[in-house]
């Protein structure tokens, strides 16, 4: 019966050591297609959308996400757009194709596989296909309004333990000092969190890729104006609120996955990304080795 009981420790604290696997979730940012692209705010409807989308992720049917729109605590405006072609009026740099260059930006990522830079050769078809991958701006597609300083979206019903998104610097050519994109983090803070991550614009052609021409300054001209493109993941303690804030240039977010819920879950940008440990299984997997070595010494 001892000897029983004894095994029986370590198949139940065994048990209870399995890990228990969060979940990540991606938004579809290109499903916003149809909202209307125009110079006023469109908060609420994409809220409508990316909320939808969010309910039909397992164990998140009363999750819910808000696209928050007004003033947030350090005096930014707030609120968000749909995006596909947005340049910063003709200064982000891209690839040539004889003397015209066309923009790369969100609105064509992922970008295609080649492009004519030396003696590369760049292929259009992502761009005649009329830029149908939408993104998440402050600034409108059509008459360059910008509407807000910053993206705040605030979720309730759920935790987040890591994410990963991809973001752009649009160039801008006013002045107003060194255009960047800064990421915080935190928990119903009305848009002022946690620094996690800040990315100053750079010169092109230095450490954003190799293109250096723009719409503006055409394929004889190299552009000037600091812009960046890149992408960001790491893991996020437990918040339930992402800024994602511009000075003073536009800036654009697209992939955004997020994860949640307790347990081991992985983000991705380019087959890459964090993994976030569940402490508990840590915890749980110490008190196994334990009563094994336990139940070893008492039956020898």
């Amino acid at each position: 019966m001892t000897k029983m009981m004894l095994w029986g420790v370590p198949l139940l604290v065994a048990s209870l050591g399995m890990p228990v696997f969060g979940t990540s979730f991606t938004f579809n940012f290109n499903a916003l297609n149809y909202v209307a692209l125009n110079t006023t705010n469109e908060s609420s409807s994409i809220q409508s959308i990316l909320q939808s989308q969010l309910q039909s992720s397992p164990g998140c049917s009363s999750c819910k996400v808000y696209v928050l729109n007004g003033t947030s605590g350090s005096g930014n405006s707030m609120g968000a757009v749909v995006d596909r072609t947005y340049n910063g009026e003709g200064y982000v740099v891209g690839p040539t194709n004889g003397t015209s260059v066309v923009s790369e930006t969100l609105g064509d990522t992922p970008p295609a596989t080649s492009f004519t830079n030396g003696n590369s050769t760049y292929d259009y078809s992502t761009v005649s296909a009329g830029y149908n991958n939408s993104f998440l701006a402050n600034t409108t597609d059509y008459g360059s309004h910008q509407i807000s300083n910053q993206i705040t979206l605030l979720f309730t019903g759920l935790t987040i333990t890591a994410a990963s998104f991809n973001y752009e610097i649009f160039p801008d050519n006013h002045a107003q000092g060194t255009p960047d994109f800064i990421f915080q983090a935190g928990n119903n803070t009305n848009g002022v969190d946690t620094l996690i991550f800040q990315r100053f614009g750079v010169t092109p052609g230095t450490t954003n890729g190799s293109n250096t021409h723009s719409p503006n300054s055409h394929s004889t001209g190299t552009e000037t104006n600091v812009q960046y493109i890149g992408s960001w993941s790491g893991a996020l303690n437990n918040v339930t609120e992402l800024d994602f804030v511009d000075w003073p240039a536009t800036i654009g977010i697209d992939n955004l996955s997020i994860c949640y819920g307790t347990g081991t879950c992985s983000v991705t940008i380019n087959g890459s990304g964090p993994s976030v440990p569940e402490p508990m299984s840590v915890v749980l997997l110490g008190t196994l080795v334990g009563g094994l070595l336990l139940k070893k010494k008492l039956m020898a």
